[in-house]
């Protein structure tokens, strides 16, 4: 079984977990007429106050909060599901809040770093989010194109994760530099997956017309 089998079947367990945890509270929620769209924008906003604590200098706290609120992605999908309301505009809502929400969680960082006049720090976690935004483009490019793109070791949950860990525990560069090869590696995955695919729809004769 390759590493990226183990990792894929570990996320799914995972988020099994997650939503067989949630479940309850959603039902819970929904009963009150709380959607879905209502969690996501609730968790982006509250992860947009994890960013405010850590460009403030706070950065356990800030670590410890975006963690928690990021696993509220499992929770808006749940009640979507128990609501009858799973939806591609839901989808797209949630994606767009968590691309915005990374950003700027890596702008504080950013932020942090050059109020406290060390340049290169600052750099790396632009550098990195460059990256994230990499991986994630690569599988929207992909799914574009008809190609699954979703493989490779740094999703978004491992990348909050390793990074809310590195800041909890006082080591951020490293959370940084961990982050930053990871996605680099998984943008590698997911090129050469979806080149090979592209190669192969490429060298497979159209049908001729009648």
């Amino acid at each position: 079984m390759s590493g990226a089998m183990v990792t894929d079947r570990i996320r799914h367990f995972l988020h099994e977990a997650l939503e067989w945890g949630y479940t309850p509270l959603a039902r819970w929620l929904a009963g009150r007429g709380v959607s879905a769209n209502h969690v996501s924008i609730a968790a982006a906003a509250l992860q947009a106050a994890s960013a405010l604590l850590v460009g403030t200098g706070y950065l356990a706290w800030g670590g410890a909060l975006y963690v928690l609120t990021a696993s509220l992605d499992t929770l808006d999908g749940t009640l979507a599901r128990v609501t009858g309301t799973v939806s591609a505009r839901g989808a797209f809502l949630d994606s767009t809040l968590d691309r915005l929400t990374e950003g700027a969680f890596f702008a504080a960082i950013a932020y942090y770093y050059a109020q406290a006049g060390e340049p290169w720090p600052a750099a790396l976690a632009v550098l990195v989010f460059t990256a994230a935004v990499l991986v994630s483009y690569l599988r929207a490019r992909a799914e574009a194109l008809g190609i699954p793109g979703s493989d490779g070791l740094a999703t978004r949950g491992e990348r909050v994760l390793v990074l809310s860990v590195g800041l909890i525990v006082g080591w951020p560069m490293v959370a940084l530099y961990v982050v930053g090869l990871a996605a680099l590696y998984t943008a590698g995955q997911r090129y050469v997956v979806v080149n090979r695919a592209l190669a192969a729809k490429d060298a497979t004769p159209n049908p001729t017309k009648e």
